[in-house]
C-alpha cells in the first residue's frame, strides 16, 4: 500500500473508533436521548445521528429555531456574513476567516440574548465517516475562536453535516470550495 493509501485508512479507522466511542445504546436499541440512530452520552453534550449524517454538540440543550430571529438573522448576515471557508482536508482558520469571525463575535456581543449554532460543512470527496468528523472539526474550530473573542461557550451549538447539504451540486474546485465552509445560524 502507498502511504497516501496508509493515511486515508488511519484517518477512517481514527473516524470510526471515534464514532463508536461516542455512541451509547439503550436495551431497548434507542439512543439515551429516545431516538433511535442517534446518541448522546450521559453527562455529555456530544451527539451522533448516524441515520441523519448530523454529528455535533449542544451546549444548552436548547433547540434553535431561525424563524424566531429571522429578521436579526438577515441583519446578521448583511452586516458581517454568516460563512467561513476552509482549504481542502482542513479545519483551520485562514486569515479571511478570522476576520470575519472577528466582526461575527463583536456583532454576537452586540446581541447577547441570542444564541447560535455553527454547522460544519464538507465538498462531496471523502467517505460520509470522514466528512463528518471534518466538518465536526471545522465547527469546533470556528466555536472555540469565537469564545476566545468573548462569546460564551455556553451560546454555541456545534453541527456537522459533513458533505450531506451542499452549498453547490456538481464537480470541480469552485463548487467543492463553496460546500467546504462553516454557517453560523442564528437562534433564541
Amino acid at each position: 500500500m502507498t502511504l497516501m493509501t496508509h493515511q486515508k485508512f488511519l484517518a477512517l479507522l481514527v473516524t470510526a473508533l471515534t464514532l463508536v466511542g461516542c455512541s451509547s445504546k439503550n436495551s431497548d436499541g434507542t439512543g439515551t436521548n429516545g431516538e433511535l440512530g442517534a446518541t448522546q452520552q450521559e453527562g455529555s453534550s456530544e451527539t451522533a445521528n448516524h441515520s441523519t449524517g448530523v454529528y455535533g454538540t449542544n451546549t444548552t440543550g436548547d433547540s434553535l429555531g431561525v424563524e424566531s430571529v429571522s429578521g436579526v438573522a438577515g441583519e446578521f448576515q448583511q452586516a458581517v456574513g454568516d460563512r467561513v471557508f476552509f482549504g481542502t482536508d482542513r479545519y483551520d482558520l485562514d486569515a479571511e476567516a478570522q476576520g470575519i469571525l472577528k466582526r461575527q463575535a463583536e456583532w454576537l456581543k452586540q446581541h447577547p440574548d441570542l444564541r447560535i449554532t455553527i454547522q460544519g460543512h464538507c465538498d462531496e470527496r471523502g467517505t460520509r465517516e470522514y466528512n463528518l468528523a471534518l466538518g465536526d472539526r471545522r465547527a469546533v474550530s470556528i466555536k472555540n475562536y469565537l469564545v476566545a473573542l468573548g462569546v460564551p461557550a455556553n451560546r454555541i451549538r456545534t453541527v456537522s453535516y459533513g458533505k450531506e447539504k451542499p452549498e453547490m451540486v456538481g464537480m470541480g474546485e469552485n463548487v467543492w470550495s463553496q460546500n467546504r465552509r462553516g454557517v453560523i445560524v442564528l437562534g433564541n
